[in-house]
């Protein structure tokens, strides 16, 4: 019996718990080949690998946090989804993960140029099965701008083309959404007829819960509800096993004791919840001005790494430098000198007398046009009698004028 996973963003976890039940009530199901599209890929590689269920709940819920904490959440560009999921792979996944998974898995591809489904299942290497498992979950948009590539041809997420591979007539197919797959959630509904649409080969019921569970696809929950999916998750995979009686070690539904994870998977998704509480109490200690003005006294490698785990921490410390800058800092250089008392001691003294003219080197005289524009004139040598003349006529006639200057013998009597 194969087993196939669909792809669902953000809400892998409710295949973390089919994958707990699996593994604990029905091993015989994963001996055979299993497919999947974009988280269900991740899902079923992990399986196939017989990775602990803890490092996939552990990995999965790490990319989360990541995503969550930032302000636009996965959307924000400080977000990177590709290289949280190449560095949680490059460090869980085994060195020959390749030959483990070679014609078992099969990964659902789309390809760029022509929109085509392509079912990879053959591994020439690790870095290989990385890179089909990048492309397969690369989401435009949300993941970047430029697929990945593998083999030399661009793909991107297997949802757009066949989000629930069908390896053949008896695949038992596993979906978060309600609708007609073999493990679903089965919501409750007082209506007699339900309408459901395919989705690339994926069945899903029109309904409140299924819209709630697509806006999830991108935007991350919060612990209690990633708790509750896997829960979920166990309990409708225990479902479908009892119903058709698959179970291997427990033959009856009443003799089931343990609906419950694992205790490792239930202290993993409550660590994520107290880390997220923690981080949100901080957050709210830091809203008080008053409250971060000893970070000042914290080393900058402390403080580094307190801001690379708490994006609050930096933007109030961003917000207590601005405002230590603003008013240490002004746009122009303030004066030293009080303004008042200069006035004051400037209107005491007496005024000074005003400023002796200009010597003149030629003698001139301005006459006033029609417009009332002066008119400088230039003595001539044979006029210096009649100048002069005139001359004293006007310092007569003007009492405060002072007298001018005798004229340049040489410019008067020229030789």
């Amino acid at each position: 019996m194969n087993l196939s996973f669909a792809g669902c963003g953000f809400l892998g976890i409710y295949h973390v718990g089919v994958a707990v039940c699996l593994k604990k009530h029905a091993p015989q199901l994963l001996l055979e080949r299993i497919g999947g599209a974009s988280a269900g890929a991740l899902a079923a590689c992990c399986l196939l690998c017989d990775l602990p269920i803890e490092t996939m709940a552990a990995d999965f819920l790490r990319v989360v946090g990541e995503a969550r904490r930032h302000p636009l959440g996965p959307f924000s560009p400080w977000f990177n989804l590709q290289r949280c999921l190449l560095e949680g792979m490059q460090r869980e996944l085994p060195e020959d993960a390749h030959r483990r998974v070679s014609g078992r898995l099969r990964i659902s591809l789309t390809r760029v140029r022509d929109r085509c489904n392509v079912v990879m299942s053959e591994f020439g290497s690790r870095q290989e099965l990385l890179q089909a498992l990048l492309c397969s979950c690369f989401i435009p948009g949300l993941s970047g701008l430029i697929p990945p590539q593998v083999r030399g041809v661009r793909y991107m997420d297997g949802a757009f083309s066949d989000n629930l591979p069908l390896l053949d007539e008896d695949t038992v197919t596993v979906s978060p959404f309600c609708g007609e797959s073999d493990i679903c959630p089965r919501d409750r509904s007082s209506h007699l007829f339900h309408l459901n649409i395919n989705w690339a080969n994926t069945c899903i019921r029109i309904s409140r819960p299924n819209l709630r569970r697509m806006l999830r696809i991108v935007l991350p929950g919060r612990a209690e509800f990633l708790s509750s999916f896997c829960q979920q998750g166990y309990d409708d995979a225990l479902y479908f096993l009892n119903r058709n009686n698959l179970i291997g070690r427990l033959q009856k539904w009443d003799q089931c004791q343990e609906h419950l994870l694992p205790q490792a998977v239930r202290d993993t998704i409550d660590g994520y919840g107290y880390m997220e509480q923690a981080n949100k109490e901080l957050g709210q200690w830091l809203s008080h001005p008053q409250s971060g003005i000893q970070l000042f006294c914290l080393p900058s490698a402390l403080i580094t790494a307190a801001a690379r785990l708490a994006p609050p921490l930096a933007r109030q410390v961003v917000r207590m430098i601005g405002r230590r800058l603003s008013q240490s800092l002004t746009l122009c250089e303030q004066p030293h000198f009080d303004l008042g008392l200069l006035m004051m001691h400037c209107s005491s003294v007496a005024p000074l007398p005003p400023p002796p003219p200009l010597p003149r080197t030629r003698h001139s005289i301005d006459n006033v046009d029609a417009d009332g524009i002066k008119v400088p004139q230039i003595l001539d040598s044979g006029k210096g009698e009649e100048n002069d003349g005139h001359c004293d006529r006007v310092s007569s006639g003007s009492a405060s004028a002072a007298p001018l200057p005798p004229p340049d013998t040489a410019l008067a009597r020229p030789d």
